[in-house]
């Protein structure tokens, strides 16, 4: 029968075989890579390497090429806001200088301006009222009076022209230009020329149902 060892002894000669060392650094693989304890990954070559990789950095890969990282801080960081603000402040009036306030009812009149900000009301210069001349006196007379009698205008400080355009209907005979210019003048003449505005009017060639779709 075999002599039986202890345990203690078993363990004694397995903890002796084990190598102590107090210098308390990582090993790494011959051929890998590993982390130094704050973090940083160690890229420092092993075995000798150091000419072979100095060698393939200056290949014809790499053209003797010197790489520089961009610049931490930006040299002009105003640049982009200051062109940003050039261009809203060319175009946000675009739409109410080259554009056309146009009527067609009354109602449209009293909504419509509530929408716009002061400074977009200052930049319409011209406003345009669509009117049919069928039963032109009858069905017009009364809106154009609300319109101006009530100097409703007066919203649009730099107001200049009043333009009305008068359409027609193919399924009755235009009523004459020049009885829709009589009504209109007659109406509304003098208190164009008193407030400074200027009174165009226009004959259609189109139907006002399908301009107004």
């Amino acid at each position: 029968m075999a002599p039986c060892k202890s345990i203690a002894e078993d363990k004694a000669q397995h903890a002796d075989n084990v190598k102590k060392s107090n210098d308390r650094v990582i090993k790494r693989p011959a051929w890998g890579s590993h982390r130094f304890r704050g973090g940083m990954l160690n890229i420092t070559p092993k075995r000798g390497t150091e000419k072979e990789l100095t060698i393939r950095q200056s290949s014809g890969v790499v053209q003797d090429r010197v790489f520089v990282p961009e610049p931490s801080e930006r040299t002009n960081t105003f640049a982009l806001m200051r062109a940003c603000r050039q261009i809203y402040a060319e175009t946000a009036l675009l739409p109410t200088t080259t554009n056309v306030f146009q009527l067609t009812n009354c109602s449209t009149f009293w909504i419509a301006p509530k929408s716009f900000r002061k400074y977009q009301l200052r930049q319409i210069i011209e406003v345009r009222v669509e009117v049919n001349d069928l039963h032109f006196q009858r069905c017009y007379e009364v809106y154009l009076k609300q319109l101006f009698e009530v100097n409703k205008l007066s919203i649009f400080p730099n107001l200049r022209s009043v333009h009305f355009c008068v359409h027609g209907s193919k399924a009755r005979v235009y009523t004459s230009l020049s009885v829709c210019s009589a009504f209109l003048h007659e109406h509304f003449g003098d208190q164009m020329r008193a407030a400074g505005y200027d009174m165009v009017v226009e004959k259609m060639d189109i139907d006002i149902r399908n301009h107004t779709r």
